[in-house]
């Protein structure tokens, strides 16, 4: 017999184990189904902000300045003297 990996193993319960939770609302309205649909609400808006912030906010904050100080861009002492304005005007903001 094969050995099968903790992880699969553990996620083929707890599968099993939401699938079995959402099927129960055939036999009527319980808190077990309540939960599975709980959990699958929950961890998908948890995911859609992940994705959220890493494809869509975090490269339009950051992706500007990385590309202004690009070596291929800007010469260094150019990038320099900026940068050194910038650290002034936010150590005296």
């Amino acid at each position: 017999m094969p050995s099968v990996p903790s992880t699969e193993l553990i996620a083929g319960l707890v599968s099993f184990l939401l699938t079995l939770m959402v099927f129960s609302y055939l036999w009527k309205d319980n808190a077990l189904f309540r939960v599975a649909i709980y959990l699958f609400v929950g961890v998908s808006a948890g995911y859609v902000g992940a994705v959220a912030c890493r494809q869509v906010l975090l490269p339009r904050l950051i992706l500007p300045l990385t590309l202004t100080f690009d070596h291929r861009v800007v010469d260094g002492f150019t990038a320099d003297g900026f940068l050194a304005k910038v650290v002034e005007a936010l150590e005296s903001w």
